[in-house]
């Protein structure tokens, strides 16, 4: 799930964090939830290309 929100880019990633909320994603192969907190957004947000 990592992958998948570093392929939103950076601008969308951003905005996430600015919102100062956890982001939860839910896999639709497996059904299980999967959150992010601001602080793992912030780390994702290192590692994506613009």
């Amino acid at each position: 799930m990592e992958k998948a929100l570093i392929s939103i880019g950076k601008k969308e990633l951003k905005a996430m964090i600015d919102d100062g909320k956890p982001v939860e994603i839910n896999c639709h192969f497996c059904n299980t939830d999967y959150k992010f907190s601001v602080e793992e957004l912030k780390t994702l947000y290192e590692k994506a290309r613009s």
